[in-house]
């Protein structure tokens, strides 16, 4: 998981490299092809094919994603993009409550044994 993330600051596209404890909901970020993904969030500007194995599993990079004017092209905390330009991603859930989190803890709900009463 991350540990960071370049969210912007201001009108004028500043970015500020922020511990990823400090994103929230609304927040904008930039994603470089090869960093992970600080949470789950909506493309608002860019393209890139996205390795979404942490969360599917699937070894083949999802086809390519990219802003398009009213459709959501939602990625998700830890995937990767591959391509060649930055992503711009509002964020939709703060860290703790994202999909992968989520997942996880369902999982290890699941493994845990049952205790007799």
């Amino acid at each position: 998981m991350p540990r960071t993330a370049r969210r912007q600051r201001g009108a004028f596209c500043q970015v500020e490299t922020v511990p990823i404890e400090e994103l929230a909901v609304g927040d904008f970020v930039v994603v470089r092809p090869g960093d992970r993904v600080p949470s789950d969030g909506i493309i608002v500007d860019g393209a890139s094919e996205v390795n979404e194995a942490p969360v599917t599993g699937e070894s083949v990079p999802v086809a390519e994603y990219r802003s398009r004017l009213g459709a959501e092209e939602r990625v998700f905390l830890v995937t990767t993009p591959l391509g060649t330009t930055p992503l711009w991603i509002a964020i939709l859930a703060d860290t703790g409550a994202t999909v992968l989190v989520t997942a996880n803890a369902l999982r290890l709900l699941r493994l845990k044994p049952a205790t007799a009463s």
